[in-house]
Parts: C-alpha cells; structure tokens; sequence
C-alpha cells in the first residue's frame, strides 16, 4: 500500500470513529430523555386512573357533610374499608381524603393508614394539583414535595356528587425514590452504552499508528463483540420495563423481542471500511429502534396497549379539522365495563385487570388496535373512519360474540359485561366529534340502564 493510500486510510479511520462517538452519544442523550417523559407519562396516569377509581367508589353525600362524630359510623367504616382495600392491594404507599377549609386550606378527613393515620382535621399541604381538584379537575403534582410522612408524587381526583360539585377529595402517594430509582435504571442504560462506545472509540484512536488490514479485521472482532452487549443490553431493558414482556400488548411484545433478536448481513463487503461501516449501520440501527419503542410508549396505553388519553386527544384534533372541511364521514363507540368496581371490590384487582385486558383485545381485534383508546379506568371508546349505522351494528355483534366466547373459556370467577353505544355522524345533527361523541355516550348509558335494570341484585 503506498503512502497516499496510507493518508487516507488514516483520515477515513479517523473520521469512522469520531461518526462512532458522536452519534452513539446523542442517540444516548435521546434516549434518555424520552425514557424520562415516558416514565412520568405512565406514572401520571397510573396515579390518577388509582385516584379516580376510588373518588369514584365513595359516597359523595356522606362527604359533603363529614364531621368529627361521623368516626366510627357505618358510612365512615365503609369508606375507611374502600379506602384502605386500596392501600392493600395496590402499589401505592398512602392514599387519603382530604377536604377544602374554604379559606385556601385543606385538612384530612379519612386516613386509612394504620400506621401513622393523619387525624380529622390536621392540615395537609396545599400544592397546585391538590386546588385544581378542589375545583373539580383530576391533577398530578409535576414536583415531588416533602411532609413529615416522606417524599413524594401525588395525585388528585375530587368526589363529585350528582349535580358536579366538589365533596372531597382523594389524595394517592408513590414514593419519590421509587419513581427516581426507575429513572436511574434507565440512565444507567445510556451511560454504559456511552461508556462502550468511548472505550471501542479509545482502543481505535490507539491502534491507528498500526493500522493495516490485520487491523480492520480484530476491529470488526472488536465491534461483534459491542454486538454482544448490546444484547445484554436488550435483555436488561426487558427486565426494567414497566410492564413484564408477557403482559404488553402483542405488538409491543414483538417490538420488544426484537430488540434482542440482533441482525443479520448476508452478504459481508469484503472491503474494510464497507465492513466498519456495515457494522456501526447496524448500531445506530439498533439504538434507533430502541427510540421509536421509547416513543410508541407516549402515544399507548401502558396497561392494556391500545391508544391513551393523549392519543385519543390528538385523532379528535384530525377529526375536527376533517369535519370543517366537509370531509367527516365516521362513527364512533363508547364502551364502558359493567360492575367493574364492585368485581375489583368483590374478587380483587386483578380479576378487574383480566377483564380490562380481555375487553381491550376484543376491542382491537373488531376494531384494530389503532381505532381503539382507554380514556377512564373502565371506558373505552372506538373512533371508525368512514363506518356508517349498518357497519356499526356488524360489529356490535361480532363483539357479543366475542364477550360470549370469552366468558365460555374464561377460569374468572366474574363475567365480562360491557354496555356499549355507538353515533354515526350527521352533518344535520353534529357540528363537530364532541356532539357525535355525546350521542354515542347517550346511547352507553342506556345500554347500562338496561343492564342494571335486569342485574339489579347481582352484587
């Protein structure tokens, strides 16, 4: 090889591995930081479906009115009992009601705690989330804070009673450390495949005085073995995330598999900068793969794997922006699980789970998973583009049909039962989805009065 040739195998090898350490770094840093949003996403949500199940449960009347003396009384006891099923059963580390003083201030009311109950009365901090749901709208602190029991993320959900107004309000607290420990998991994640991509970076700098081909090939033996830990990586992901890789949706589950699963090259360039290159491709490839996982998780219902409240927020935005256009032509669905807090009550939370799930897969497979949102801890609602009235009522059937083959095969010891109800939408009738959206809850509701009309004794 002569001298010039010399020059620029150095320069190519030089400029290979400064592309190496540049963009293993800011695909790093960008995993970093979705991970972090995706983390305080779930947990929000997690916190607040906790919270508004239980201020859901509660008697909004024997709230309004709550006193000192009512300690002890039945409503009291069976609200303690609701309250403290939660505290139990869940992975949560306080849950409360609180009441607002009227003047700015907030006092507890019932602490299920037995260990350090709060009394009736004894003030508790007022953060924004707790005067937002003072004032009707469920809230999560965006800030951890501190009191005499620890450090923690709260949320917020009010008691509302018939007419909309606030009787209380249910307070929820996950421990600061468990969330920042989760956090950390995964930022030790980035910080190693940073540190083994300097280190790879490093041992190439030094070998480029001795750059040959024997060279280029213990460099790809180097980068095979990168290769290796980046699989350790991926199986270290997998026991990190938020949910066991059993348990995802079938398509995050298959994402997630893939992470593990490597690559292939069939045919191998024979020249050695087309092998390097080959070899950082499939790296970066990987990392990015890692990313769109990451990103999915915003836009998805972590525990049952259809689309969240965000998604859902964002297909109303397109929708209405077809509608005004005069290009609206879609139905949409509103399903809500019958029983569901007195199953939860009854056989505990993971039968209520089980049948969340089942309702979800159902939904997915008459629907498709990307038409299918969980907006409440037992509601769901399907958004159909270009379904009329006649489609519509094909697929309530195939969804009878599928509760009925569910419940056949089944071990629960509860039914699945979902009232359902469906509008298709009418330029004559519907200015915009909200309207279309109302007609079709309308139509929910009555289907849950006709259910509770014939199951009135069943709990």
């Amino acid at each position: 090889m002569n001298e010039k040739r010399i020059k620029i195998s150095k320069r190519n090898f030089i400029l290979a591995i400064i592309l190496l350490i540049v963009t293993n770094l800011s695909l790093s840093t960008i995993l970093l930081y979705e991970h972090k949003k995706t983390m305080r996403s779930q947990m929000e949500e997690h916190m607040l479906d906790i919270a508004n199940t239980a201020a859901y449960m509660l008697d909004s009347d024997f709230f309004k009115e709550i006193t000192p003396d009512d300690k002890g009384s039945p409503e009291y006891e069976k609200s303690l009992t609701i309250l403290r099923s939660f505290q139990q059963n869940i992975e949560l580390d306080y849950i409360y009601a609180v009441r607002s003083d009227g003047d700015g201030t907030f006092s507890f009311t019932i602490d299920p705690d037995t260990q350090e109950p709060a009394e009736f009365g004894q003030d508790i901090e007022a953060t924004d989330a707790l005067i937002l749901a003072s004032r009707g709208f469920p809230s999560v602190d965006k800030k951890p804070h501190s009191d005499s029991w620890g450090r923690f993320y709260s949320a917020y959900s009010p008691i509302l009673d018939k007419q909309g107004h606030v009787a209380g309000v249910i307070g929820v607290d996950f421990n600061a450390e468990w969330y920042e420990s989760k956090l950390y998991a995964h930022r030790k994640i980035s910080i190693i495949i940073t540190v083994l991509s300097a280190a790879i970076a490093v041992g190439l700098s030094v070998g480029i005085s001795h750059a040959n081909r024997k060279r280029f090939y213990d460099l790809n033996q180097e980068i095979d073995e990168l290769n290796k830990d980046f699989s350790k990586l991926d199986a270290l992901i997998t026991k990190t995330s938020v949910k066991k890789l059993d348990m995802l949706p079938t398509n995050q589950s298959s994402l997630l598999k893939a992470l593990a699963a490597g690559e292939t090259i069939e045919d191998i360039p024979k020249d050695e900068f087309s092998e390097l290159g080959s070899s950082i491709a499939q790296m970066q490839k990987k990392l990015k793969t890692y990313i769109i996982y990451v990103d999915s998780q915003t836009y998805l219902d972590p525990m049952t794997g259809v689309g969240n409240k965000a998604a859902y927020g964002k297909m109303i935005k397109d929708v209405d922006r077809s509608i005004e256009k005069g290009e609206g032509k879609l139905s949409v669905a509103f399903f809500d699980l019958n029983d569901l807090n007195p199953i939860n009550t009854l056989y505990g939370f993971q039968t209520g789970d089980e049948l969340l799930f089942g309702t979800a897969n159902i939904l997915k497979d008459v629907f498709g998973s990307k038409n299918v949102y969980r907006v409440a801890s037992d509601e769901f609602i399907s958004i159909l583009p270009e379904k009329n009235q006649y489609d519509m009522d094909d697929f309530f059937k195939d969804i009878e049909k599928a509760i009925t083959s569910f419940n056949g095969h089944s071990k629960l010891k509860a039914k699945l039962s979902v009232a359902k109800g469906y509008s298709t939408f009418s330029p004559d009738k519907h200015k915009d989805f909200r309207e279309t959206f109302i007609d079709a809850k309308k139509a929910m509701e009555e289907d849950k009065r006709e259910y509770h009309a014939k199951h009135d004794n069943q709990f």
